[in-house]
């Protein structure tokens, strides 16, 4: 029988499809930009933990073999209509839509994104086999999978995946109560009070340095895959959409995958960028955008003089400021915003 490497060379000279954008937002529209200039992004493929070789393999859709491999694991739809009824879409994009629905054994509500088969990446992955390279990110970044990982309570839970004969459906838990920070600023009829604000990006940054920890890189930090809700001790962050999600390198990134108006500074100046860099720009463009009514892109943050948020405090604008700090090596960590005077007192849930 021929092995899996031989089938993984197989593939590697045929032709292989790399998504160009990102998945629909599990809960929101997120108009991720796919224009010709985004590179395609490069998948690891994986032997065991989140650790990556410096040269690694790409992760691709299967070739006929190795889906012939796997039909035994694809489920019967009747199967999952039996178990699963949805009830509303709640986001759709170029790869695929995105449904409430409710777990019919335990009423329980969750979230369902279908995936056409040809736009899905698989990853092999140690002694499992090939697995969904969106869900094994999505899993070493909550922590519950991977050599060493770490809990990470912000990370959206994943609670299964199914293979059906034309698409892939990744299931996960719906937060009661919770919207997207694009959503919730828009239904708000007064700007978030700064605390609050602080509170989000503190636990974002948290989150973010666990998530590194892990072996895994967002690659798509923004309003729209940020979901909040509130309770007595303020907000609380749940980070979904791991669709533009890759492993952590050493070796820079020379192609980007994800919103463009997000992308840092240096892939448009110089072809390349890494995983800490990006994400601090990130969090800094999403606070920009959540404190001010402006969707400015990367471009003109390049272009043009740094914007003053007139309802953020001194300390607030200089911690936006420094994480669009232009060049990524004057950039700071992510362990330095930790440690920023703006969060000095804060009490996050």
């Amino acid at each position: 029988m021929i092995s899996l490497k031989t089938l993984l060379q197989i593939c590697e000279n045929s032709e292989y499809i790399v998504s160009d954008g990102s998945l629909a937002d599990p809960f929101a529209l997120s108009p991720t930009n796919s224009d010709d200039n985004v590179k395609p992004a490069h998948c690891h493929v994986l032997e065991s933990g989140p650790q990556v070789d410096s040269e690694p393999d790409y992760s691709l859709p299967l070739c006929k073999e190795i889906r012939t491999m796997r039909e035994t694991f694809i489920r019967n739809k009747a199967t999952f209509e039996a178990t699963y009824k949805e009830l509303e879409i709640l986001g759709q994009g170029g790869f695929g839509i995105v449904f409430k629905a409710v777990r019919l054994f335990d009423s329980k509500l969750v979230s369902i994104k279908h995936i056409p088969r040809g736009k899905v990446t698989y990853t092999s992955y140690g002694q499992c086999g090939l697995e969904v390279s969106e869900v094994l990110l999505m899993q070493n970044a909550a922590g519950v999978r991977g050599v060493n990982t770490l809990p990470n309570p912000a990370i959206i839970g994943f609670e299964d995946v199914i293979e059906l004969e034309d698409e892939v459906l990744i299931i996960m838990e719906c937060p009661v109560d919770a919207m997207d920070l694009c959503d919730f600023i828009a239904s708000s009829t007064q700007p978030m009070l700064e605390h609050e604000i602080k509170s989000i990006a503190k636990q974002v940054i948290d989150a973010a340095i666990i998530m590194h920890k892990n072996g895994v890189f967002h690659r798509d930090i923004k309003a729209e895959n940020i979901l909040v809700s509130f309770n007595d001790e303020g907000p609380s962050v749940t980070i979904i959409d791991f669709g533009c999600a890759d492993w952590v390198s050493d070796v820079p990134y020379d192609s980007f995958i994800g919103t463009l108006l997000f992308a840092p500074p240096e892939y448009f100046l110089y072809d390349k960028y890494e995983a800490e860099p990006t994400t601090v720009w990130q969090i800094g463009r999403f606070l920009s955008d959540l404190c001010t009514d402006q969707n400015c892109g990367t471009r003109d943050h390049m272009n043009g003089p740094q914007r003053t948020i007139n309802h953020l405090s001194h300390q607030g604008n200089d911690f936006v400021s420094w994480c669009l700090t232009e060049e990524p090596n004057d950039r700071p960590w992510l362990s330095d915003l930790q440690q920023h005077p703006w969060f000095d007192g804060l009490t996050t849930p």
